[in-house]
């Protein structure tokens, strides 16, 4: 009896020490590469969370709570900085109405720059040319606040220039008078759960308020610094129809 009892205190006694060990072996290894790397507090939390906390599904996220601000700041880690790509915008002013939309009369293509005034009617587009593989965004907001998604992710090879909406096309300021407003974001080629899932949100009508508010959150606020935002005043045009 007293034999049996002298196993199992040394077999408990073997586990405790053998599960001891590894937490030593464990908290010196981190010490030793906190040490070596120069990792502070919050960057060895940070990897602790990154590899022990559990996945936050981004696509659920609701603005303003934890795990969307959390899923918007690792997209903002993720957006490229302006020097990965070149992004050149051009418009043409309309000189003559006609009956016909395609018949109208536009002036040479010129400069397209933030804070420019534009009459109705105009032109314009927009060429991105990156240094890397990317995946662009081009959202507009008009003046009522009605934000919508021109490009949703369109992926482009590095050092070719690709003109949006297409070489043969244009985008056209509408009538919608007072400030309108551009964003180019660009990202890696990859899936991007928080905004591709606004995008669909936006595009299928589906929770659009919701999906407005976080999205103009996004690019506004967080973004604000990564994304590239160009604005302009759109003002009446004075050209008549002519018949």
């Amino acid at each position: 009896m007293q034999h049996t009892q002298l196993q199992k205190y040394t077999k408990t006694n073997f586990s405790w020490h053998y599960i001891g060990s590894i937490l030593i072996f464990l908290i010196a290894a981190m010490s030793f590469i906190a040490w070596n790397l120069d990792l502070n507090q919050n960057t060895l939390i940070t990897l602790c969370n990154y590899f022990c906390a559990p996945e936050i599904d981004c696509k659920a996220a609701i603005l303003g709570s934890e795990n969307w601000k959390i899923c918007a700041a690792n997209l903002a880690k993720q957006t490229l900085a302006h020097k990965n790509f070149k992004v050149k915008l051009r418009y043409k002013p309309l000189l003559a109405l006609e009956d016909g939309e395609n018949d109208s009369q536009y002036g040479p293509s010129q400069p397209f720059t933030s804070g420019i005034i534009l009459n109705t009617g105009t032109q314009y587009q927009v060429q991105i040319q990156p240094f890397q593989p990317i995946r662009a965004y081009l959202f507009h907001q008009d003046s009522t606040g009605q934000i919508t998604v021109l490009t949703p992710g369109k992926f482009l090879i590095p050092d070719h220039k690709v003109t949006f909406p297409g070489y043969d096309a244009s985008y056209k300021v509408t009538n919608n008078n007072g400030t309108e407003h551009l964003y180019i974001l660009l990202l890696p080629n990859r899936s991007h759960p928080l905004l591709d899932t606004l995008i669909v949100r936006l595009r299928n009508n589906v929770k659009h308020t919701e999906a407005t508010n976080s999205l103009l959150s996004l690019l506004n606020k967080v973004l604000a610094n990564r994304c590239l935002h160009i604005n302009y005043t759109v003002q009446p045009s004075q050209l008549a129809t002519s018949n």
